[in-house]
């Protein structure tokens, strides 16, 4: 946007967008039992928005991606305040570490189980918030967002690993949705959280990023004792 313009920057976003619909063009549906579109598929029934074995995964996205919630929010005056000329490096940092740590951890997540991965997600998403909190250059807020994008590129992994090995075979695009419902709320509550704590005070941009990370570690003991002793065992 800088280089060139916003409207060039919006242009090609459309142009990849047009590209992966191609890319679906040549795909076969793996759904066996297909069904036509009608109009009354278009009427949700309350069984059908929620699925019940997703809760717990559920649970855990909104409380990680809180996180998301804050730097969408934040960052950007933060970023500013801080004096890194390029907000978009940000971003940048925190994608490609992002990938980085993907590369690997689903096979993490396989080999060690869905519940221990998470946990170690959980507890560096924390401590990077609380790097992020603390830095005061920008260098040290491009690592804090490395360090960041890698703790989500690990627990993204896991928990749809985890959500898809409870559903039912038949509902698991239900059970997708229900965590992707609560990864929504789980930004906006940190967008609004975040707001309020910093309320365009600079001083505050530090409570933000703390408050954030001690409500994500709350997964921790949600999933060593809240979570069901038989739901432990078969994600471990």
């Amino acid at each position: 946007a800088q280089a060139y313009s916003l409207e060039v920057m919006f242009y090609v976003s459309s142009g990849l967008a047009l590209l992966s619909i191609l890319m679906l063009m040549g795909l076969k549906e793996t759904l066996k039992e297909k069904e036509r579109f009608r109009p009354a598929l278009l009427l949700v029934k309350k069984n059908e928005i929620i699925d019940a074995s997703a809760i717990a995964p559920a649970i855990v996205t909104l409380l990680v991606y809180m996180s998301y919630g804050v730097i969408l929010t934040i960052v950007p005056d933060y970023s500013e305040h801080l004096g890194m000329a390029n907000k978009g490096l940000f971003l940048t940092s925190l994608t490609f570490c992002s990938l980085g740590s993907r590369l690997f951890a689903g096979r993490a997540s396989d080999r060690f189980g869905r519940i221990p991965v998470l946990k170690v997600g959980m507890i560096m998403t924390a401590l990077s918030l609380v790097y992020m909190g603390w830095s005061h250059t920008p260098f040290h807020l491009m690592v804090s967002s490395g360090c960041l994008g890698f703790a989500v590129g690990i627990a993204g992994p896991s928990v749809f690993a985890w959500t898809i090995d409870r559903a039912a075979p038949d509902r698991r695009g239900r059970a997708v949705a229900t965590v992707y419902i609560a990864l929504e709320v789980g930004i906006g509550l940190g967008a609004i959280g975040s707001a309020w704590i910093y309320a365009n005070q600079a001083d505050h941009f530090g409570a933000a990023f703390y408050v954030t990370a001690a409500i994500t570690i709350l997964a921790l003991p949600y999933l060593q004792y809240v979570l069901p002793r038989r739901d432990r065992r078969r994600a471990s």
